[in-house]
């Protein structure tokens, strides 16, 4: 037997008044009659019971702290358990969907009354832990129920939806280790199933409701091959509750860059369908860190008209996202040349290279595998390491080819524009005017000739032990002013295939969005929930039986108190 309200036997000190009245003793008061007469015969047969008369002063007694006893108890709230109680383990979602309104004022707040109650159900000295699926843990084991209530109430959703993989495996690693019950309050949406963890064993308590909502289930953003552009793509659903008036669908969209508006309009989704989307992908630009964020509102012309048909969405907290795109990441380059202003203005035009200059007469023996080099006027020395490797004007053979003299008449005609580092730059439309003619390898890939004489050569997919290189054989600051413009653009075009920044083109996600919370659907059906508490540890109360044994006890006290023995 335990007691759910222990305090209550403080009152059991009221026992000691009452036995402080019976041993005060009476003082009869003395008053003169004219006659004993009426008394003679009375007073005789109450002494032939004096024996009674001593001991029924302390039976009346021992009965009025049996009545105090009884009373005491009931308020103590005692209950029993026919077998061992086994702990309990509360587990509550606290994603983002839980904010949902469609069960009043929250699911969150209907998921804390479910676990009340079953806290309050607990037998007396059976220990609890409450755990939230983020954060982790909020109180341990523990038999008072007053921390218990105090730590459901303490419950707080979270920004984003998510799996409760982390928190139901604690959960049951806590059961495992003291035999106790799991039981989890949610309202079964999660972003995937919990991949990692089974439910067998859970006993789910689900908070269902019909929910119309609307949000922001997408916003992403990548950087492209273009230098600087940011490609960035935001989808918008909707999901119509069967049971609920339609949600009004105009939405406003709105796209800021670093707090500047970028794109505001209102979208809609197609008009068929309980679960709708809408996508579209814009193109902006920067070449350092940059936010992007994206915020689905009420078009201002229908605020007035909608704005209180809106409300009715189940959860707002997917209307809006943001994210963090950073810099851009520079390829590192080092030019081997004698001092070319052309040169180096050209380098430096380009906003995704980084760049030094060392000059040929500086010893070189292994170079940087990490970098791009480009030699002017210079050659590598044998088994160099790069990432890459431009030859200007190479001065004499080697691993390319051989060089065979000046070209007559150099003039690009021919250039590959679907594939290789010509394909972004036009050098087509005016003649060179001093141009190199070399044999390139038969593996080599030419991208420019004139009249069959290769211009631009070499090799675009990294193989044979060497890395990707390419072969000019013009010197571009001895060329007209177009081919001097395009030359950034060919060096832009060779880079971007390097691949040296994989992490500036990784695409980046907005956090807490999801097409689950927009949604609402629950990945767990109504059939998977289990009942209340389970029936391996049955309790009864038995308050009720103790009240009703006190009130026999008066009944019982008084006929025995105003009994009267004769003959």
């Amino acid at each position: 037997m335990s007691f759910l309200s222990p305090l209550f036997w403080v009152l059991g000190l009221l026992g000691l008044p009452v036995i402080a009245l019976y041993l005060t003793r009476e003082r009869p008061k003395q008053k003169t009659v004219s006659t004993l007469l009426f008394w003679v015969g009375s007073a005789s047969r109450v002494s032939e019971s004096a024996r009674w008369l001593r001991v029924r002063r302390w039976v009346s007694l021992l009965l009025q702290l049996a009545f105090l006893l009884f009373l005491v108890a009931a308020l103590a709230r005692p209950v029993f358990s026919r077998s061992p109680a086994r702990p309990v383990i509360i587990v509550l979602d606290t994603s983002a969907s839980m904010q949902a309104s469609d069960v009043q004022p929250d699911r969150l707040a209907a998921a804390k009354r479910a676990a009340l109650v079953l806290v309050d159900r607990l037998a007396g000295g059976r220990e609890a832990a409450v755990l939230t699926t983020s954060p982790a843990l909020l109180v341990g084991w523990s038999d008072s129920r007053r921390e218990l209530r105090e730590a459901v109430l303490r419950a707080r959703t979270a920004t984003e939806t998510h799996a409760p993989d982390h928190a139901l495996q604690f959960a049951k690693n806590l059961a495992l280790a003291r035999h106790a019950e799991i039981y989890f309050f949610t309202d079964g949406v999660w972003d995937g199933h919990p991949s990692g963890v089974s439910l067998d064993g859970i006993t789910l308590r689900l908070i269902e409701g019909a929910a119309s909502n609307a949000g922001l289930t997408r916003l992403a953003a990548r950087r492209s091959e273009n230098s600087g552009e940011i490609r960035v793509l935001v989808e918008a659903g909707w999901s119509k509750s069967p049971t609920l008036p339609p949600i009004p669908l105009p939405r406003r969209l709105t796209l800021e860059q670093d707090g500047m508006l970028v794109d505001e309009r209102d979208v809609s989704p197609p008009a068929s369908g309980l679960r709708r989307s809408w996508l579209r992908e814009w193109t902006v630009r920067s070449e350092n860190t940059t936010r992007i964020s994206a915020r689905l509102g009420v078009p201002a012309t229908d605020a007035g008209a909608v704005g209180a048909a809106v409300t009715t969405d189940a959860v707002v907290a997917d209307n809006e996202g943001q994210l963090e795109v950073p810099a851009m990441e520079r390829t590192p380059v080092v030019l081997v040349s004698d001092p070319d202003p052309f040169l180096e203005a050209a380098l430096s035009s380009i906003p995704d290279l980084e760049f030094i200059r060392i000059s040929p007469q500086d010893p070189l023996r292994f170079g940087d595998a990490k970098k791009l080099w480009i030699f002017q006027g210079a050659l590598p020395p044998p088994d160099f390491q790069a990432a890459g490797l431009i030859l200007i004007d190479p001065p004499g053979d080697g691993f390319f080819g051989r060089r065979i003299g000046p070209m007559e008449a150099p003039w690009i005609t021919t250039q590959n524009r679907e594939r290789g580092p010509a394909r972004l730059a036009d050098l087509t439309r005016e003649p060179i005017t001093e141009a190199t003619e070399f044999q390139p390898l038969p593996e080599a890939e030419v991208f420019a000739s004139s009249a069959g004489r290769p211009m631009i050569f070499g090799q675009w997919e990294p193989g044979g032990g060497r890395p990707r290189w390419l072969v000019l054989a013009w010197r571009p600051s001895r060329t007209g002013l177009v081919t001097q413009a395009a030359f950034p653009l060919l060096v832009s075009g060779f880079t971007q295939g390097l691949r040296l920044r994989p992490d500036s083109s990784a695409p980046v996600l907005a956090r807490g969005l999801s097409p689950a919370l927009t949604a609402l659907e629950p990945q767990v059906s109504a059939s998977q929930q289990s009942g209340p508490i389970s029936k391996n540890a049955p309790v009864f109360s038995a308050w009720q039986w103790l009240v009703a044994a006190g009130v026999l006890w008066v009944f019982i006290e008084w006929w025995a108190w105003h009994r009267r023995l004769t003959e």
